[in-house]
């Protein structure tokens, strides 16, 4: 009869492949991890200047959008008509209160 000789690990190697088998896909994790940090990153910084981007078109749409109201405004004021230049109504100016001697209380005037 053949014996066929079974190949006994000690305890040293096998411990090396059981931290292997650990550490692989440890360095792994973190190796993605560290990658996917840095893609986040770019896209932040490119989010940046698309978001700058933005703002300036709209600014560039504000100051249109303010030119063509006051072309707006400008036609509807020229369809109005001047109005003549009125003095203004001198202030009203109340009367003196009435006095203890006077036998009937008057009504103030109305300011017009």
């Amino acid at each position: 009869m053949v014996k066929f000789q079974v190949r006994r690990w000690s305890e040293r190697p096998r411990m090396l492949v059981f931290m292997l088998g650990v550490m692989l896909p440890a360095a792994a994790l973190i190796a993605v991890g560290v990658w996917h940090l840095r893609t986040i990153q770019r896209e932040k910084s490119i989010e940046a200047v698309i978001q700058r981007e933005y703002q300036q078109v709209l600014a560039i749409a504000e100051k249109r959008i303010d030119a063509r109201a006051y072309e707006i405004a400008e036609e509807a004021s020229s369809k109005f008509p001047i109005p003549c230049r009125q003095p203004a109504p001198a202030p009203w100016k109340p009367e003196p209160p009435i006095s203890a001697s006077s036998p009937l209380p008057r009504m103030p005037k109305s300011p017009a």
